[in-house]
């Protein structure tokens, strides 16, 4: 399994910003740009059938509620398998010297044995 150091993680979620930034910024501009083509005076076509649903199917900002779902669900699914892959791994001992500094000689104990009570 993979596993990811902090720098890793912090990339990935600098990423994932900046994605949804990107989304965000993209979406705005052609809102944007579809209010001002209307303001302007481009008559949208009328709703071919009265039974449409929406009277100017042009303006349904609806129709991209699937596409901003599944960005997001996708961004939240690749977050969360970032976090849970995140590990921080102790710093491991390389310095020995201390093991040769010491002098005394460890004493070792020699088990006990079971000792026998005197009868009563």
């Amino acid at each position: 399994m993979q596993e990811f150091t902090p720098q890793e993680l912090m990339i990935l979620v600098a990423g994932a910003f900046g994605a949804l930034v990107g989304v965000i910024w993209f979406g705005r501009r052609w809102f944007n740009r579809q209010s001002s083509r209307l303001l302007e005076g481009e008559s949208p076509e009328p709703a071919a059938s009265p039974l449409e649903r929406n009277k100017h199917p042009e303006v349904d900002v609806f129709r991209w509620r699937g596409s901003f779902l599944l960005f997001s669900a996708a961004l939240v699914l690749l977050l969360m398998v970032g976090v849970f892959n995140f590990t921080t791994k102790p710093k491991e001992l390389s310095d020995f010297s201390y093991l040769i500094s010491i002098e005394e000689e460890i004493e070792v104990e020699s088990p006990r044995s079971k000792v026998e009570l005197p009868p009563p």
